[in-house]
This record gives C-alpha cells, sequence and structure tokens, in this order.
C-alpha cells in the first residue's frame, strides 16, 4: 500500500473527531460508497431487526402527523424491555440530546469524567458552563463529594471495559450525580446493565442509545433512565416532539423482535474473540480486552518505519476500509486506534490489509 493523501486529513481535522464520516473520507480517497468498509463506527453488523425498513415503508403516510410528544407507546414498551417503570424513562432524539438535557436540568458547576472517554461529554459540559476538574483514572477512589456530576460510560469507549459495583460505589461517592453512559451495555448483556439501579437512586442516571445495538443510527433514538423525581425534572427541560414519529415506531418495531437481542450479543461475542486473536497474531498490535463491539488496538512494533494510527488510517483508506485513530481520547495517543466488530468475512479483509 502507499499513502499519497496524508496530509490531507491531518490529526486536527474535524473529518477524524468521530467515526463514521463515510462520504467525506470516501470523497477524500475517491472511493465508491459502495466499496467502503466501515470498521470506524461501532453499529451493529448484523443490521436493524428483520423487516424494519419494509416496515417503516408503509409507516410513510404517518408524517403528515405530528408524533406523540409524550412517546407513551414507546415509554411503554421500552419500559417492558428495562423492566424500568414508565415515570423513571425519558425518550430523546439520541443519547446526544439525553445527554444535553441532563446537563441542562442539573447546571453543574463542575464535571469529571472517567478517561479514556467520549469527547462530547466535556465539549456538552463546557456548552453548560460546567467545568472540567481532570478526569478519572482505572482504580482511583477519588475524594468524596469533589465533582457535582461524573460522566462514565459502561460498557467505556473506547477501551470496552465494564464498570463493577465496586467501581460505581466509588464514583458515587465522588460526586452528586453519576450519569452513566450505556450506550453498548447490549453487546455486553443487559445483565450487566445498572439501569434499573438508576429508578430508585436519585443521584443515578443511566443513559441508553438505539443507534449501535439496534442499528439505526439515521433515526436518531436514545433513552434514559432516573429516579422518578429526577426524571420529571430533566423532562421539563427537553424540547417538546424531540423524538420524531418514524423513530417512535422503529423502535417499538425493534423491541417486539425477542430474538434479536440474544443473537447479536452471541455473534459479537464469537466474532470479538476470533478478530481479537488474529489481530494479535498479527506481532505488531496490542488488543485490549473489550465487552463491547469494538476492540481498541495499540501499535506496540511498527512493521513500517514511522507507522502511527494516523498513518494507518491513511492508508487502509486507500482500499476503503476505515478504523478510528484514538489521538484525541484523553491518555491516549497516536499509537491507538479502534475497530469495531464486522462480519467475518469483512473482519478478514481488514485482516488481509493490515498484513504491511
Amino acid at each position: 500500500m502507499s499513502s499519497t493523501k496524508t496530509d490531507c486529513i491531518s490529526l486536527a481535522s474535524p473529518a477524524l473527531r468521530h467515526g463514521g464520516d463515510i462520504e467525506r473520507w470516501c470523497e477524500h480517497f475517491q472511493i465508491s460508497p459502495g466499496r467502503a468498509l466501515d470498521f470506524s463506527a461501532s453499529i451493529n453488523p448484523l443490521g436493524p431487526p428483520a423487516g424494519l425498513a419494509e416496515f417503516l415503508s408503509g409507516k410513510m403516510s404517518a408524517i403528515r402527523r405530528y408524533p406523540d410528544a409524550q412517546c407513551e407507546k414507546l415509554i411503554a414498551a421500552l419500559s417492558r424491555y428495562t423492566e424500568v417503570p414508565g415515570e423513571c424513562l425519558l425518550a430523546g432524539n439520541g443519547s446526544m440530546e439525553m445527554l444535553d438535557v441532563t446537563l441542562r436540568a442539573l447546571q453543574p458547576k463542575t464535571v469529571r469524567i472517567v478517561e479514556p472517554a467520549f469527547s462530547e461529554y466535556a465539549k456538552l459540559a463546557a456548552q453548560h458552563g460546567a467545568k472540567i476538574i481532570g478526569g478519572w483514572g482505572e482504580g482511583e477512589e477519588g475524594r468524596e463529594g469533589e465533582a457535582d456530576l461524573i460522566f462514565a460510560a459502561h460498557p467505556g469507549n473506547p477501551k470496552g471495559n465494564l464498570l463493577d459495583a465496586q467501581e460505581v460505589k466509588h464514583l458515587l461517592e465522588a460526586c452528586r450525580w453519576l450519569v452513566i453512559d450505556e450506550a453498548f451495555i447490549e453487546f455486553a448483556g443487559s445483565e450487566h446493565s445498572y439501569i434499573r439501579e438508576a429508578a430508585s437512586c436519585e443521584r443515578l442516571i443511566v443513559i441508553r442509545s438505539a443507534t449501535k445495538f439496534f442499528a439505526i443510527p439515521g433515526l436518531r433514538l436514545g433513552y434514559l433512565a432516573a429516579h422518578p423525581e429526577i426524571a420529571a425534572r430533566l423532562k421539563q427541560c427537553q424540547m417538546t416532539w424531540s423524538v420524531n414519529i418514524l423513530a417512535q415506531e422503529a423502535m417499538i418495531y425493534a423491541l417486539q423482535d425477542n430474538r434479536f437481542p440474544e443473537h447479536s450479543r452471541k455473534f459479537i461475542e464469537e466474532e470479538r474473540g476470533w478478530l481479537s486473536a488474529k489481530l494479535t497474531e498479527t506481532g505488531w498490535l496490542r488488543v485490549f480486552p473489550s465487552a463491547a463491539n469494538f476492540l481498541l488496538c495499540e501499535i506496540v512494533e511498527p512493521p513500517l518505519p514511522k507507522l502511527d494510527a494516523p498513518e494507518l488510517f491513511h492508508r487502509l483508506g486507500e482500499e476503503g476500509i476505515f478504523i478510528r485513530p484514538c489521538h484525541n481520547f484523553e491518555g491516549l495517543g497516536a499509537r491507538y486506534f479502534r475497530v469495531s466488530v464486522r462480519t467475518r468475512e469483512e473482519n478478514e479483509k481488514l485482516l488481509s490489509s493490515l498484513s504491511l
């Protein structure tokens, strides 16, 4: 592979801020989107539950009506799915809106973030006038009541690690409110979730996304669980009609497929283990253990001079394969990148391209 365009998308480029910027990348590398393999965005490779596209095509006449502002049917479906009372649940326009509403309602003055983490936590906190008072390192216990609010992901992104009960206890002791982002929890297994605990704890909020597990990022659907009083407080700060009618219908439909969650989890577990082993066998990558549908890798023995993750992004990009460089995650650097777990055939193509 050659690399001729590395100066066009630099480390600081917004094009590398998040994964999934396929149209921009394909245009840059002059690759047809149909040829691209996106390992940068961690979406369920099995796609949405069977029949969802056809179901939504039959619902198109509904776009002439306003959506249910209270999301009553959706909340009832989510309540059955999570085993959390409806008065503890709030649905929104993706997990990003749920994060924004939480900050808008609670108005924390100080925020800590369990690093490495999704960059939008810090960005949103700053937009709401909160001061970031430092990260939370692995194994750290912190000082009691040190921060108004702490953000933690479970599983973590980009590491894929789970928070155990003792860690959650320490985090709760170190803040007024703990916000746990469970965007990838279904890939690990819902038995690991803290969503039911959130319903009874006034200082714990759990946020989830339908984007990753149900593979509907374009529809924008997220939700949260909190103590009824906190949920009501957050609801007051939410924009009316924030969840469109097709997103509501899609999620209700998806939650009716009882086989989809277990089938997806088992598929990811098996393929993740296989891909992790094969990446390790390259001899130049360290692969971190993960409970999610992605793997964090570190280039420990570069097979080519000066090869780092952004350079690898460009080399693979010329073949239409896109990874997620992790240089902009706190505590990581230019040697780290993340790859999603895809189908066996797609994973084999990635491995073949990594034979530098």
